[in-house]
């Protein structure tokens, strides 16, 4: 008999899932505001409600894949640079892999 698998997510996951849904909801709240532009449009142009992107911006939601792509590409940056948070590391992005030095 064959047994099921069972995904839980661990602790590390859990802070690390709760970390990127924190840099995503402050970078488009940041960027929309600093942009001057509305929710109304937002939601338009990546079109979902304007419920959903304020629920990104709070990060009680967290967008899916298409909508990731969608918000990179309205932004003009690369998908990584949307949970990016240049305060931690200076210049470098921590998106950006560390080149493991060995």
């Amino acid at each position: 008999m064959k047994s099921k698998a069972v995904l839980t997510r661990d602790d590390d996951c859990r802070e690390g899932c709760d970390e990127v849904r924190v840099r995503l909801s402050r970078f488009l709240k940041n960027w929309r505001q600093n942009s001057k532009l509305p929710l109304k449009a937002l939601a338009k142009d990546i079109g979902v409600s304007i419920e959903t992107i304020s629920a990104w911006e709070r990060g009680s939601r967290f967008p899916g894949a298409e909508h990731l792509d969608a918000l990179a590409l309205y932004v003009g940056i690369p998908v990584c640079r949307l949970f990016c948070d240049r305060r931690e590391n200076g210049k470098k992005c921590s998106c950006v892999p560390k080149r493991d030095s060995t």
